[in-house]
Order: structure tokens, then C-alpha cells, then sequence
């Protein structure tokens, strides 16, 4: 798949988008065609957040725990509140509803911890040496009105649904990843907000994504064309 933004000009484009709106921090990679180019701060991590749901749905496929409920659970049509594991209202039944609560859920069936089994399911055979729950001491850390720095402080029981620090880097390689397996994770389930949601994933005219907005801190995205080119920013 071509890639819109040529790489030749990446770092240039970066560096202009950057002074244009004043973001402190950048990290930036886009692969197309076995190559990836970088620009920005891409070596630090930065808090992936919702990007982090897609890493909870592989480890549960991975641990065998795909069952109906959590396929349920991981495509948001369990019919939860956003926060709470309640039945919407019942004007609400049928809806598509994004439920945070819900990846919870999805997550608690493991024996052991559920950081342990993301990090010996999916971190360590795909060779993802800097993504990890624990804040790293070179992390991007966002920042408030003010330039307060935000608390990099995150609640281990949220962790599936937005705890993961990670590079562009190495979410090149996770993406890359999912464009070679894992199919069973990229159907479509349902129809929402003008696209499709399937597990963990967002399906946009054939493009692998997953959205993540920062409170009052930077603002990550991840795309992942499923024709093996791929930019995470």
C-alpha cells in the first residue's frame, strides 16, 4: 500500500507540523515497502493508552480465552456503560457502546496477572523491548495548562484498557505483526461512528487503527494498513 506522505520528507513535515502547533514532544514512523523512516522523538515511549486495548484482545486470543462473552466484551456490543459493568438503559439495548469497563472484564479471567501474561504472550516473542506498564525513565510525559507535568502515575486495575508505554518503533513491529496473523481479531462486529469495530481494532476501508487521546497530555494514534504498510504517530 503507498504510503500518501512521502518518507523522504518525514522529518520535514514533522518538524514544520510540530513548530505550527506548538506540541512539545513528537514521535512519528511510517513503513511502507520494508522500510521504515522515523522523525520526532521516536526513540522515547509514550503512553499508547486506548492503543493498548488491541495488545489486551491478542493476549486473551492467545491465552485461548476467545470465548463468545469476551468477543462480546473486546468489540464493545456487550451492552455495558462506559465505566461501569451495567446493562445500558433499556432505550439503550441493541447499542454499540465503547466500554472500558468491559476490556476489565475481558482481562480478569487470567490465572496469574494479566501484565504478566501481555508481557510473555506478545511482548517477548514479538521482541518489543520498549513497551511495558511500568512508567520507563526516558517516557514522554504530558504535560497541563501551565507546563505542569502530567502524573505519569496509572491504576494497575485499568491497565488493559490504557496502561501500556510504548515507541513508534515498536508498535511498527506490533502492527507489522498483525498484518501477517491474527485474522480472527480484524472482523468486523459491529457497525460505529461511521466504521466498524472488530477486537481491539478499528476497521476503516480496509485499515487496521486504534485511536488514543491523552487527557491534558499529548494526543497518539496507531494505523495499520493491512497491506503490510504501517504509521504509527
Amino acid at each position: 500500500m503507498a504510503s500518501a506522505i512521502p518518507q523522504s520528507r518525514l522529518v520535514e513535515i514533522v518538524r514544520e507540523a510540530q513548530a505550527r502547533t506548538d506540541v512539545p514532544a513528537v514521535g512519528v514512523a511510517l513503513h511502507v515497502d520494508g522500510r521504515t523512516a522515523f522523525a520526532g522523538t521516536h526513540e522515547r515511549p509514550f503512553r499508547i493508552a486506548s492503543i493498548t486495548k488491541s495488545f489486551t484482545a491478542t493476549t486473551i486470543s492467545l491465552a485461548g480465552l476467545l470465548d463468545d462473552h469476551r468477543r462480546a466484551l473486546l468489540s464493545h456490543t456487550a451492552g455495558y456503560r462506559p465505566e461501569r459493568a451495567e446493562p445500558l438503559p433499556n432505550e439503550c439495548a441493541g447499542l454499540w457502546s465503547y466500554s472500558n469497563a468491559g476490556y476489565r472484564e475481558a482481562a480478569s479471567g487470567f490465572e496469574g496477572d494479566y501484565s504478566e501474561a501481555v508481557r510473555e504472550l506478545v511482548l517477548e516473542p514479538l521482541g518489543l523491548r520498549h513497551t511495558a506498564f511500568e512508567t520507563p525513565t526516558d517516557a514522554v510525559l504530558g504535560t497541563l495548562p501551565g507546563d505542569v507535568v502530567a502524573d505519569p502515575s496509572y491504576p494497575v486495575e485499568r491497565r488493559p484498557i490504557g496502561g501500556l508505554w510504548s515507541t513508534v518503533g515498536d508498535l511498527v513491529d506490533y502492527g507489522l505483526a498483525h498484518c501477517e496473523q491474527w485474522d480472527d481479531l480484524h472482523q468486523p462486529v459491529a457497525d460505529a461512528l461511521g466504521a466498524q469495530y472488530a477486537l481491539g481494532w478499528w476497521v476503516r476501508d480496509g485499515v487496521l487503527e486504534h485511536e488514543a487521546r491523552l487527557a491534558a497530555t499529548s494526543r497518539c494514534c496507531g494505523s495499520f494498513p493491512s497491506a503490510g504498510s504501517f504509521s504509527p504517530c
